[in-house]
């Protein structure tokens, strides 16, 4: 009996070591790394969402919407963490790719553009900020109108930019227009 626990309780461990040992599929990784990310945890997503990364390239090709997902998520992260150039790399990657998939006027390339915009803005480049801002506004508008809260982010951004290139009268307008809006969904509650 004594023999047949021990030889259970290896053979669990064994079973638990091997499911372990196998890699996650590329979204389980990317989800992780989001909940990361949300939670301030930068440094312990960025190794996920590399490994999202290389799993999804693996998967799908180089080319692909989740790879863009994944290219996206890192320039966040590494932007989060000061990298700029890396981010930046990984930014204007998945920009292509987005615009490859959702086209070039996509509110989802315009997602892509106001991470390039926060980039831009923690870099001291206010200017460049502004540039792909105002593109990503002009995309949102066109796909949910101007009294959409999805707007509301790239406008604060503007005020931020206006306000960083010393244009107070700009970032008022752009500051009150975001105000004006709803608060998006989850912040309705």
């Amino acid at each position: 009996m004594r023999r047949l626990t021990v030889l259970s309780l290896l053979l669990g461990s064994v079973l638990a070591f091997a499911v372990e040992a196998q890699p996650a599929d590329w979204s389980t990784l990317f989800v992780r790394a989001m909940r990361l990310k949300e939670a301030g945890q930068y440094a312990q997503a960025i190794p996920l969402a590399e490994q999202a990364l290389t799993l999804a390239q693996a998967q799908y090709g180089p080319e692909n919407r989740s790879v863009g997902l994944a290219l996206n998520l890192l320039g966040q992260l590494y932007t989060a963490e000061g990298k700029y150039d890396e981010a930046e790399a990984f930014l204007k990657r998945a920009l292509d790719i987005y615009h490859r998939w959702f086209g070039a006027q996509s509110p989802e390339s315009a997602g892509v553009l106001n991470n390039l915009g926060r980039l831009y803005l923690d870099r001291g480049q206010p200017e460049q900020a502004v540039s792909v801002l105002q593109e990503a506004l002009a995309r949102f508008e066109q796909a949910y109108g101007p009294e959409s809260h999805r707007l509301r982010y790239t406008l604060e951004l503007l005020a931020e930019a206006y306000q960083a290139m010393n244009r107070p009268d700009e970032a008022r307008r752009y500051a009150a227009r975001a105000a004006q809006l709803p608060p998006p969904p989850q912040a309705q509650q």
